[in-house]
Order: structure tokens, then sequence, then C-alpha cells
């Protein structure tokens, strides 16, 4: 993978006032809160059934280099922004596969370079092999060592080759979790949305965590655009919402923990938070707290930095 230099607005040929389209703050008041960063304005290439984005069939239609660039440059000076290891969670390319070409992973690469030094928590989700070269990335520019929590989506065992068509085999994806390990980076088995075919799959799931020891497992919820008036709304996509944490889903998830004694979650930001022993952003205990696993004392945690900001 080949990585270019660090450029600023300037250089980039593009102007300070210029609103990236790949860059959106979740839907929140909340500091510091979380921002997702694509590197496309549309497509994917992985096909996924249940997917909610612009084009899950169609093609990458990446970003260049200028505008990663400004992009980025545009994040760090913006107000809502908050660097460092307690700051803005920053989560990369929730609306397309970061894996899916060489050419897109070179892009993740870029934007790695460049953020990893800031110390904030990033997260990454994908349903391909993570290339050597990215963990080789993280390894070199991050500025701690549970910085980055790579999650590696896996919903449906069984009927993965209809459901995520173009996406690689589950066996293919849980070699992600070794790589992670000997990498000493944080890895996620990320079973998000969960489906009626995740449900039928529990023995599998059980086994591929038993044998491949992700460090973390998140169950997560199923956003429909047809759910309209539920509980849950999904933070950047509006229109899709949720019914929330269905009883099924929390029998798996409790079940799973118990067999695979692997810590799990209902949300990333809980397992990013975990994983650098840190408070979540947003406040999943206080603000979604049928998301909230109780892992930690959270809202102590958060009283206690509260009373020191009064008396810094």
């Amino acid at each position: 993978m080949r990585y270019l230099p660090t450029l600023s607005l300037e250089a980039a040929g593009l102007q300070s006032s210029h609103t990236p389209r790949n860059v959106r703050f979740l839907e929140t008041a909340q500091m510091p809160g979380r921002v997702f960063v694509n590197i496309t304005t549309h497509g994917c290439g992985s096909g996924c059934s249940y997917c909610y984005i612009d084009g899950p069939t169609q093609s990458q239609n990446q970003l260049s280099h200028a505008e990663i660039v400004s992009s980025l440059d545009w994040l760090r000076r913006h107000p809502r922004f908050q660097q460092g290891p307690s700051g803005t969670v920053i989560s990369l390319c929730p609306d397309t596969e970061p894996f899916k070409t060489t050419t897109s992973a070179q892009r993740i690469g870029w934007i790695l370079q460049r953020v990893l030094p800031w110390g904030n928590r990033i997260q990454i989700a994908t349903k391909e092999q993570v290339p050597a070269e990215i963990l080789m990335a993280i390894e070199r520019h991050r500025a701690a060592l549970r910085q980055v929590v790579l999650f590696t989506t896996i919903t449906t065992i069984s009927r993965a080759k209809s459901i995520e068509p173009h996406a690689a085999a589950p066996d293919a994806r849980a070699k992600n979790f070794e790589s992670c390990r000997l990498a000493s980076v944080v890895s996620c088995l990320y079973i998000k949305p969960f489906l009626p075919a995740t449900a039928h799959d529990y023995t599998a799931f059980a086994e591929l965590a038993g044998k491949a020891r992700p460090d973390a497992i998140c169950v997560g919820v199923l956003y429909k655009s047809t759910d309209v008036g539920q509980p849950l709304t999904h933070p950047v996509h509006g229109r899709m919402q949720s019914p929330g944490l269905e009883p099924s889903c929390l029998a798996f998830a409790e079940r799973l923990k118990r067999d695979t004694q692997v810590p799990v979650f209902h949300t990333a930001v809980c397992v990013s938070a975990w994983a650098s022993a840190s408070l979540a952003a947003p406040r999943i205990w206080l603000d979604y707290p049928e998301l909230c696993v109780g892992c930690r004392d959270c809202a102590g945690e958060f009283k206690s930095e509260n009373r020191k900001e009064q008396y810094r």
C-alpha cells in the first residue's frame, strides 16, 4: 500500500470553507460524540439484502486523495470535534465496505496515517479480510495500543451467500481475529443486524467464536425504513428505525456470552469504550439504557469526571 504525504488544505487546492460530503457527526448534541468518515459518495459492492446505504450492489464511487485530505483538515478544525483518547470517536466507512478493493483499502490507509496520531478512538467494520498493510499502518501510526477496534461483521453463516452475496465467506472473515491478535489490534465479532437467520445459526456462531477468540462480540439491532414510530432511530439515516433488542436477540447474546466467555455488547460505541477504558460517547448508559450491558459504572465515572472539571 502506498501512503501519500500529509497535505494541508491549501496544498490540496481546496478552500477551508468547503463542507465535506463524506463527514457526518452523530445526530446528538452531546460532546464529544461520534463522527462518521466515508471514502465514497455511494456504492459498496457487497450487496447485502438488509443494507440501507445508497447503491449496496453498485461499485464504489471513491473520493480522491485531495478530497479526503480536505475533509480531515475540516474535521480537525470543527468546533464539535474533540481530539484525543477521550475525544470524538471516529467511525470509518459506515456507508461502504472499506476493504472491497485495493483502492478502497488504500484510502483507509491514507486516513489512518493522518488520524491515528490524533489519539482518537477509531472504529472500522468490514465483511472482508483485513489487508496486512492496514494492520501494519495501525501498528506504525497508533497513539495507543487499544486505540482501534476492528469489527468483523458476520450476520449469518448458513445463508451468507444469499444475504451477503458479494462479501467474503464467513470463514475467510473469521481469519481477521487471529490477524488482529498478532498485530495487537482489538477485534470484535460484529453480529449486526440480528436476523432470523442469525438465531438459526447459534451453534455455528458459538463454535466460530470459541475457535477464533475475538476480543469482544457485539450483537446489534436491525434498522428498517418501515418501522415508523419505533424507539430507536439510526443516528445518521433518520428514516431507519428499530424496535430495539427483541427477546430472541437478548437470549442469543446472553447464551453466547455464557458459552464463549467473551464479553458481549449491543453497540459498537460500548465496545470502543470498553477497549480503551474510557466513557462511551454518546452516553449509552443514560440515553440508550436498553443497549447498556452494565460492563462498568459509566454513570459513576461520568459524575467523577464532571466533578474533576469543576475544580480545574
